[in-house]
C-alpha cells in the first residue's frame, strides 16, 4: 500500500470517522457532516446473518433471477448513497484527481463494511477493479450481489459518470480466496473481457434522490422507553467494534443507511415468492440473533438492544399474553409508504419467539407520519 493511501486511510479513521459518526445517541445511528458539504444519513446497526440468509434463499429459489434482484436494488442503493453522500462525479472535478477521491471515499466504507479496501482505477477506460478483505456479507456466502458487487456498481457508476457501468465479482473470499476481487466497466466491454459469469444489466436509476424531508424527519429526539445508545453496548463489551468490524460473540453486524432496506423490501414485495422469502428469513433472523446473543435475554434487554441499534425510540408490552410493539422516531424514508414493514416486524416476532418461547405472529401493523417523524405499530 502506498504511503498516501495508508496518511488518507489514518485520516479518515481517526479524525474524521469518529467525529462524523454517531452512535452515542439513544435511538439514533446517525452519520452527520456539517460544513460547505453537509452530509447527514440516518443509520441503524444491522445483522449480516440476514443478507447471507436472504441471498442464500433467493438464489436458491430463483437462481439467476433472484442474482439479478439483488443486483439491480444494490445498484440503485449504490446510487443513492453517492447522492445522500453529496460525491462529486467525473466532470466535476479533474480526471487526475478521481482515484485519490474514490480512495477517500473507499477509507469510510471501510470504517463499518470491511478491514480492508483497496482499488486500482482506470479512468479514462472508466474501469475500476475492487479488492476487498472481510466485506460484509459476501466474506462468507460467497455471493454478495447485493453488497458489495450492487451498490458498489451503483458508486462507481456514478462517480465516474457512467450509467452503462455494471459489474463482476471475479474473486470471493467466501469461496476460500484470500479476497474478493471485483470488476466495474462499462458493460459492452465487460461482455468482452468475461465470459465465464453472468452479468447482470440495470439502467432504471432514477427517482432515487433523497427528499428535503429526509433530515427532519430523522432529526436526533430525546427516548423515553431505553436510555441505552450503541456506545454503551460496545463500551460494556457486549458488541466488539474493531477495524471495521462489529461483533457481538460470533455474529457480525455493521452500520446501514436505512434505504438500502426500504429499498429491497419494496422490490421484494411485488412477487408473492420473494415476499415470503423476505418474511421467513427476517423471522429466522431475529431468532438466531438472540440465539446467539452475548447479553441478558428480556423483554426489557430486547427494548435497550433495538434502541441502540437505532431502530427509535422502542416499546414492548405484553397484554392479555400478546405482544405490542410501539415504536416511535423509526429511521425514515420517503419509500415509508411503500412497504409494508415485512422486515422490521418479523425480526422483531422472531426475537420475541425466543424470549416467549411461542411462535409471534403480528396481525396488525400500523404506520404514522404525520407528526413529523415515524411511528410503528405491531400487534399480535
Amino acid at each position: 500500500m502506498a504511503i498516501k493511501d495508508i496518511v488518507v486511510g489514518l485520516y479518515v479513521k481517526n479524525y474524521l470517522m469518529p467525529r462524523a459518526q454517531i452512535i452515542d445517541k439513544p435511538g439514533f445511528v446517525v452519520f452527520n457532516v456539517t460544513g460547505k458539504t453537509p452530509i447527514f444519513a440516518r443509520q441503524m446497526i444491522f445483522p449480516e446473518l440476514f443478507f447471507i440468509l436472504l441471498e442464500k434463499k433467493l438464489i436458491e429459489g430463483l437462481g439467476n433471477e433472484g442474482k439479478r434482484i439483488l443486483y439491480s436494488v444494490g445498484k440503485k442503493f449504490g446510487i443513492r448513497f453517492s447522492l445522500m453522500g453529496n460525491f462529486s462525479k467525473r466532470g466535476e472535478i479533474p480526471d487526475k484527481k478521481i482515484p485519490d477521491y474514490i480512495n477517500m471515499i473507499n477509507k469510510f466504507i471501510e470504517g463499518t463494511y470491511a478491514s480492508d479496501i483497496s482499488c486500482e482505477p482506470d479512468v479514462n477506460n472508466s474501469k475500476v477493479i475492487y479488492h476487498l478483505k472481510n466485506f460484509v456479507v459476501c466474506s462468507k456466502d460467497g455471493y454478495g450481489f447485493f453488497l458489495p458487487l450492487g451498490a458498489g456498481c451503483g458508486l462507481i457508476a456514478y462517480l465516474l459518470n457512467d450509467e452503462t457501468i455494471e459489474g463482476v465479482h471475479l474473486e470471493c473470499q467466501g469461496d476460500g480466496k484470500e479476497k474478493c476481487k471485483l470488476l466495474y466497466e462499462p458493460i459492452n466491454k465487460l461482455k468482452l473481457d468475461i465470459k465465464d459469469k453472468p452479468i447482470f444489466k440495470e439502467t432504471d436509476l432514477k427517482g432515487l434522490e433523497f427528499t428535503p424531508d429526509y433530515g427532519s424527519m430523522n432529526a436526533i429526539k430525546e427516548t423515553e422507553s431505553s436510555k441505552y445508545s450503541f456506545q454503551q453496548f460496545i463500551d460494556s463489551n457486549i458488541f466488539s467494534f474493531n477495524a471495521g468490524i462489529i461483533m457481538n460473540g460470533d455474529q457480525r453486524y455493521f452500520i446501514y443507511e436505512v434505504s438500502g432496506i426500504y429499498m429491497l423490501e419494496r422490490e421484494l414485495q411485488k412477487s408473492n415468492v420473494t415476499k415470503k422469502i423476505l418474511g421467513e428469513i427476517a423471522y429466522e433472523t431475529g431468532k438466531r440473533m438472540l440465539l446467539n446473543y452475548k447479553g441478558e435475554l428480556s423483554l426489557e434487554s430486547l427494548i435497550d438492544l433495538l434502541t441502540a441499534f437505532g431502530w427509535g425510540d422502542v416499546l414492548i408490552l405484553e397484554k392479555a399474553s400478546k405482544y405490542v410493539v410501539n415504536i416511535k422516531y423509526f429511521p425514515w424514508t420517503e419509500f415509508s409508504d411503500e412497504v409494508e414493514f415485512i422486515t422490521f416486524q418479523r425480526m422483531i416476532a422472531g426475537m420475541l419467539s425466543i424470549i416467549s418461547k411461542r411462535e409471534v405472529k403480528f396481525k396488525r401493523i400500523e404506520k404514522d407520519s404525520s407528526q413529523g417523524y415515524l411511528s410503528l405499530v405491531f400487534a399480535e
